[in-house]
C-alpha cells in the first residue's frame, strides 16, 4: 500500500469534480449555459445560478491544490499524515448528512482510504527504524 496513490485519487476526483462543474452542472439549469458570461468581471452579479458553478470550480480547483500539497508531503517524507485522511472524512461526514445524493461519498471512501494508508505507513516506518540503527 503505497501513500502516493492517495493524491492521485484525489486529483482523479478533482478532475471529475471540474468536468462535472464544466460541462454537466451549467446543463442541469433552465435557461442558458451560465458559463460564457462568467467570465467578464464582476459577472456572478447575485445569480444563484452562476454562484453555484462558479463555487463547484473553485472547488474542484482546491481539490487539485490540496492533492499537489500532499503529493509533496509524501515525496519529502514518504508516508500519510493522519490529518489528510482525517480532513477528508471530517468534511464528507456532515456533508453527506446534508446532501446524501452527492459525490461527498468519493471523499469520504479517499478518507477513510488516507486514514488506512496513514496507518499502514506509520507502521511500517516504526518497525524499519530499529533495523536501520541496529545497522549503523
Amino acid at each position: 500500500m503505497k501513500p502516493i496513490w492517495v493524491p492521485r485519487l484525489l486529483v482523479a476526483v478533482a478532475c471529475v469534480h471540474l468536468a462535472f462543474g464544466l460541462f454537466v452542472l451549467p446543463s442541469l439549469f433552465d435557461g442558458p449555459n451560465p458559463l460564457p458570461g462568467m467570465l467578464a468581471f464582476n459577472s456572478l452579479n447575485g445569480d444563484p445560478v452562476r454562484e453555484a458553478v462558479a463555487w463547484f470550480n473553485i472547488a474542484g480547483l482546491a481539490w487539485l491544490a490540496q492533492a499537489h500539497f500532499i503529493f509533496w508531503i509524501v515525496r519529502q517524507t514518504g508516508r500519510m499524515p493522519y490529518a489528510v485522511g482525517a480532513w477528508l472524512a471530517g468534511t464528507a461526514a456532515p456533508m453527506l448528512f446534508f446532501m446524501p445524493m452527492s459525490g461527498f461519498w468519493f471523499a469520504l471512501a479517499l478518507g477513510i482510504y488516507a486514514l488506512f494508508v496513514a496507518r499502514k505507513t506509520e507502521m511500517a516506518q516504526n518497525v524499519a527504524a530499529p533495523v536501520a540503527l541496529a545497522v549503523r
